[in-house]
């Protein structure tokens, strides 16, 4: 009988077990790739998530005092030439209380008009300015966090590849004041 359990079939008991024992090596082979595939999701998250945080905090609390800024100097602006217009006959406080009265007695759109605002290029100095400001004041305070998930992720690499990159790692760190760690 060559095709029994036993017997002596193609490869019988020993090679099905030399084939499992094959398939549960590449699984654990696999594993292994994709458990370094998550090697330093632990430090990413603690600098990505800190980093998140204060960086939409600052740009927030940033973009509002500057935009702040910005509306009462265009403010400022507006009433200014509005009372030239006027020729002067009105002092501001005048021009203000006639401006008051104007926007209660016309439609809303109009009294959009006369409202200070931020023109598109503004806008876009505001958020260019606010934005690269919050970035680099929290990437310097986060750089740390990133030297330490850099350093756990090469860490677990395979050996040639931590090799160049610990060689690459040392040599910019030195050279870049500490950049790249």
């Amino acid at each position: 009988g060559g095709s029994g359990v036993g017997g002596g079939g193609r490869g019988g008991v020993r090679g099905v077990t030399s084939s499992l024992a094959a398939a549960g090596g590449r699984a654990a082979a696999a594993g292994g790739v994709v458990r370094r595939l998550w090697t330093g999701a632990g430090p990413t998250l603690a600098r990505d998530v800190p980093y998140s945080a204060l960086y939409w905090l600052t740009l927030e609390h940033l973009r509002d005092a500057v935009t702040s800024q910005l509306l009462a100097r265009n403010t400022r602006r507006l009433l200014s030439s509005d009372s030239n217009n006027d020729n002067n006959n009105n002092s501001n406080s005048d021009h203000y209380q006639h401006h008051l009265k104007q926007s209660h007695s016309h439609n809303h759109q109009h009294q959009h008009q006369h409202e200070p605002q931020l023109s598109p290029r503004e806008i876009l100095g505001v958020n260019f300015f606010c934005g690269m400001t919050a970035g680099s004041a929290v990437a310097a305070l986060t750089t740390p966090l990133d030297v330490v998930k850099t350093r756990v992720q090469i860490r677990d690499m395979p050996g040639d590849f931590a090799n160049r990159a610990a060689e690459v790692s040392g040599a910019s760190g030195k050279g870049a004041g500490g950049a790249g760690g």
